[in-house]
């Protein structure tokens, strides 16, 4: 976050000088490896009782709640440290970090400023100190029309000095939120928890490219049909927010959907055709209301189905991360 510069004051024979440093990155978390992973990158302890900090020739950390804390730092120092904790630290709970986020929430004071596609540059009638709060937009399903509030991401806050005729940047960074659960695939283990369908006629195989791991496919003539489903997943029901995310490529349309395990019966429901796309794209599918709906029952499986189309001679598809947040 880059804060505007404000020039040293002298005032009946007393100097006024902001000596705040200009980054500031917030950080969440609550488990040992959390702690272990932050003390090591930035060589210090966290602080853990309320309205103190913690300090060493780099850093200051702000204690904020128990399992919130904000890193101050001079620009000039440590550039990377926020990819290096945003690659070990985020994916402590929720694995490999991709997103597509396309919109944002603005929040001045806790009255809403605006919702915007970024990037963006828009006008602010305030002036003065204001607290700011970002939340992350998706397009839920990949539909341009279902752009949402992504409730598994926190928000991003800020306090900034607001001047007239000047303009701030603010670079934003979401986390994923830690009050959340999430079952992951990554490929990156040696055992997976995907696995091919009976009625899919060829199984997937693992890719490694660059030092990452993603599952890869392709129906060749005469055959049709690919399938791959989850292993049993126990949801919570009655509202609450579920999703999938997924990072895929393929070469043609393929199907999501859910496998819902009642006590007698299995039900198959498709829930969203996902349009093909040559170079990798992340999709955000929302599964909160098939999964509240369904009342007794006791598991589901998401599924990914795809077939090969004639006059094509084959079809090719890869996935990655697949995660299912609840």
């Amino acid at each position: 976050i880059l804060h505007p510069n404000i020039s040293n004051i002298n005032k009946n024979n007393i100097d006024i000088n902001l000596s705040e440093e200009k980054i500031k990155i917030n950080i969440r978390g609550k488990n040992k490896e959390f702690f272990t992973k932050v003390g090591k990158i930035l060589s210090i302890i966290l602080p853990s009782e309320s309205n103190t900090s913690s300090s060493n020739e780099n850093y200051d950390v702000l204690w904020l709640s128990p399992d919130e804390w904000m890193i101050y730092f001079d620009e000039n120092k440590n550039s990377n440290i926020f990819d290096q904790l945003y690659k070990d630290i985020s994916s402590l709970n929720f694995g490999s970090i991709t997103e597509n986020i396309t919109d944002v929430w603005v929040y001045i004071e806790d009255n809403l400023q605006g919702v915007y596609e970024i990037p963006v540059e828009f006008p602010v009638l305030e002036e003065g100190i204001k607290n700011i709060r970002l939340k992350a937009g998706i397009k839920a399903n990949g539909i341009a029309s279902t752009r949402i509030q992504y409730p598994f991401y926190s928000s991003f806050l800020d306090t900034i000095n607001l001047v007239k005729d000047e303009t701030i940047e603010i670079f934003p960074t979401f986390s994923y939120n830690d009050a959340f659960d999430a079952i992951i695939e990554d490929f990156e283990n040696s055992g997976t928890t995907v696995d091919s369908t009976i009625s899919s006629e060829i199984d997937f195989t693992i890719v490694n490219e660059d030092e990452n791991k993603y599952a890869f496919a392709e129906i060749v003539s005469p055959l049709i049909n690919f399938e791959i489903a989850t292993q049993d997943l126990t949801l919570p029901q009655q509202g609450a927010p579920v999703y999938l995310e997924l990072d895929y490529k393929s070469s043609t349309e393929f199907l999501v959907g859910m496998y819902i395990n009642y006590p007698q019966d299995v039900v198959k429901s498709e829930l969203v055709w996902v349009t093909s796309k040559q170079d990798w794209n992340k999709i955000y599918i929302n599964l909160t209301q098939t999964v509240s709906e369904s009342i007794g029952a006791q598991s589901f499986k998401v599924f990914f189905n795809m077939r090969r189309n004639d006059p094509s001679s084959n079809e090719e598809i890869s996935l990655d991360n697949i995660k299912v947040l609840y």
